[in-house]
């Protein structure tokens, strides 16, 4: 089983849900550091920690090796969105870890977000 946490289409009652149709809902959350979340035509965070961003507020689950390489291609990994593990925080203040997926350089030029 593999952990992701997500924060654009891919949340629940967005264009990519689909792809989450067979994960587990663990719950939803927090980075543990602060992020900046840039939303131009798609959403992406900025891989470097940063004190200008936020905790971005995410939805976590577990899913499988299908639905993983899915996710994967769709977010094109490695290409465009890279991802890593992350630390997440629960609404409930459990901590977790969990593959995100961030935008590679260059991509820097927007508005800060919190949320998509």
């Amino acid at each position: 089983m593999n952990r992701i946490a997500v924060y654009g289409t891919l949340k629940k009652g967005r264009g990519n849900s689909f792809y989450l149709r067979e994960a587990q809902h663990v719950g939803n959350g927090v980075t543990a550091d602060k992020y900046r979340l840039c939303i131009t035509s798609l959403p992406y965070l900025l891989g470097e920690e940063s004190n200008s961003g936020f905790n971005v507020k995410v939805e976590v689950y577990d899913i499988n090796d299908t639905t993983f390489n899915a996710v994967d291609m769709l977010e094109g990994h490695p290409r465009f969105y890279r991802r890593r593990k992350t630390n997440i925080v629960l609404s409930d203040g459990k901590q977790t870890e969990a593959w995100v997926y961030f935008v590679g350089s260059g991509y820097d030029n927007c508005i800060y977000h919190e949320e998509y």
